[in-house]
């Protein structure tokens, strides 16, 4: 291409090209990514076969498990029955679920297993709930050990008393 005599080489129309695209911008269109761009955040990839069998608590926490118990009503005649519910969470708050759950009573029994142990596993959200029955006559008040355990964590433990009127 030659003006006026002159020979332009390539060179220079490759800069101008350069510099008109920095100075416009450089950038794809807007549509550019949603057709090209590869997504790679649609589907995680676990990193081990175990970690598609995890539960959330446990995929995400770990560490020691607070244990809570609770009964309904707080305390019962001899011969009366009461409804007990074990939480269990992790230091976040968060709900273990799938873990293992183990009453132990110093007297009467629970309505499941017939025996003062009674055996079991949390919820989605962490709870245990179970029925236990006084004995008549009674003592006093029942005091049970309750411990819960879960791949992954720290046992915990906690301790459940039923006051007998």
């Amino acid at each position: 291409m030659a003006q006026n005599g002159e020979k332009k080489g390539v060179l220079p129309q490759i800069i101008v090209a350069v510099v008109v695209a920095l100075l416009v911008g450089g950038t794809a269109p807007w549509w550019w990514n949603e057709i090209f761009h590869k997504r790679n955040d649609a589907i995680p990839t676990p990193k081990s076969p175990n970690d598609q069998k995890k539960t959330p608590s446990e995929a995400v926490h770990g560490g020691q498990v607070r244990v809570r118990c609770t009964t309904n009503p707080q305390s019962i005649p001899a011969g009366g029955q009461v409804e007990i519910r074990i939480l269990a969470f992790t230091e976040q708050n968060t709900p273990v679920s799938g873990a293992n759950v183990s009453i132990e009573s110093g007297g009467g029994w629970f309505s499941v297993s017939g025996t003062t142990t009674e055996i079991g596993q949390t919820d989605f959200g962490g709870v245990f709930v179970t029925q236990w029955k006084s004995p008549n006559p009674a003592a006093s008040g029942y005091g049970m050990g309750v411990t819960v355990t879960k791949k992954g964590f720290t046992e915990g433990r906690s301790q459940c008393n039923v006051p007998i009127q």
